[in-house]
């Protein structure tokens, strides 16, 4: 049975997405949600999610957040989300190069803590295309 899964970022709704198993992230390891699961909420760790439907699966990169889970309806919320499929690898490779520079330069904790947050962004997403691009 597909439940809907909807994936919203602080800029409002990213992507809605019907699939019979989401497979999330946490601190704990990763976790399996299918559809008629109880009501649970769980922190979602930086990585990849991925959904089932029908076989076809799709992944999708976040930074922390959290997931909600009730009455076969699934509520994502992270920063940063980005689908797989259409991410722009050349962005996100810029993207690490500069968090490396500034990560280089940072001076205060606050912009070590940025560039790092920054660096571990752009890494998993370019790790989670490579291994999903092939």
């Amino acid at each position: 049975m597909l439940f809907d899964t909807e994936f919203v970022t602080y800029h409002g709704d990213y992507k809605i997405v019907q699939t019979d198993k989401l497979n999330i992230p946490t601190k704990d390891g990763r976790r399996t949600i299918l559809s008629n699961h109880m009501p649970i909420m769980i922190p979602i760790d930086m990585g990849v999610i991925e959904t089932n439907n029908n076989g076809v699966l799709s992944h999708f990169a976040v930074s922390e957040g959290i997931l909600y889970f009730k009455e076969n309806h699934a509520t994502i919320v992270c920063d940063v989300i980005e689908d797989i499929e259409t991410v722009d690898l050349d962005y996100y490779e810029q993207r690490l190069s500069d968090a490396k520079k500034e990560l280089e330069q940072a001076r205060t904790d606050v912009d070590i803590k940025k560039a790092n947050i920054q660096l571990a962004r752009a890494t998993n997403i370019i790790k989670a295309a490579g291994k999903n691009h092939k």
